[in-house]
């Protein structure tokens, strides 16, 4: 397979859709996980143990969970409403 086919002006129009999905995605990303993280430091750096205790036993967990997963979670939480 030839790589003249990805930039047929056929194929065009459906490349640049991908792409623009693709840029919105990762701003919205940006943006929220921009949010959240400030959010988070800010509870961090909180005096109050429980709440500290609380924000970094969800922060480790969603560390230690792979990406895959959380997204086939994500799915499946959106298809079953």
């Amino acid at each position: 397979m030839e790589l003249d086919y990805l930039f047929q002006a056929s194929h065009l129009e459906r490349l640049m859709w991908g792409l623009w999905a693709t840029a919105k995605i990762a701003f919205i990303s940006v943006f929220f996980s921009a949010i959240f993280g400030t959010v988070f430091g800010v509870i961090m750096t909180s005096k109050n143990i429980v709440v500290k205790s609380l924000c970094r036993l969800y922060l480790e967990a969603i560390r230690i969970i792979p990406i895959l997963v959380l997204l086939f979670v994500f799915i499946s939480a959106l298809r079953h409403g």
